[in-house]
């Protein structure tokens, strides 16, 4: 494998070893070196999670940044949206309140002098989670007379993000761990 990555052709194409193959080199290493000389089943089971671990966070790093920026994309269109709904119908204190705490978030643009390195990116949509949260608050806390077309619909696209936001975290969750029996 190794000798393949380091053909002239690869070289030039791209940086080696990318963070990816570190991780996974290290839990090769893991398997092939250590694991064999461990004779405790602590020790062994100590090493089996290393190893998922290891897969996590290859998986991680390999969707985790697409999925944050698609997540940035959909949360602002989402709460873009919103603020229509809470300028037409939310007739609240806190529906103005959460409408101007929107846009204010949704007004921040990231430097682009500056690399958007995950936890960038992740400090990014935490704030748009947030809002969504409290919109989702607020549209529980309708009165039944106060539910409109208008508000079924949002509370629609909120549950919509929800299912989505959650298969797009399933990304780097669930194929790590698919067929490797539980782990502390």
């Amino acid at each position: 494998m190794t000798e393949q990555l380091l053909t002239k052709k690869a070289v030039t194409e791209r940086v080696l070893p990318d963070i990816s193959e570190v991780v996974r080199c290290i839990a090769r290493t893991l398997e092939d070196k250590i694991e064999p000389s461990l004779s405790t089943v602590a020790d062994r089971s100590a090493i089996v999670t290393s190893k998922h671990l290891l897969r996590y966070v290859a998986a991680r790093l390999e969707t985790e940044g697409q999925s944050l920026l698609d997540e940035t994309k959909v949360a602002a269109k989402l709460l873009n949206d919103a603020t229509s709904f809470l300028d037409a119908e939310g007739k609240t204190d806190a529906a103005a309140k959460l409408a101007a705490d929107i846009r204010a978030a949704l007004a921040k643009k990231p430097d682009p002098s500056i690399y958007p390195t995950l936890a960038i990116m992740a400090a990014e949509v935490g704030p748009l989670r947030g809002l969504i949260y409290r919109l989702l608050e607020l549209l529980l806390g309708l009165k039944d007379e106060a539910r409109t077309q208008a508000s079924e619909a949002l509370h629609d696209a909120v549950r919509v993000y929800i299912g989505w936001q959650l298969q797009q975290e399933s990304k780097y969750l669930e194929e790590p761990f698919r067929g490797r029996g539980p782990r502390r």
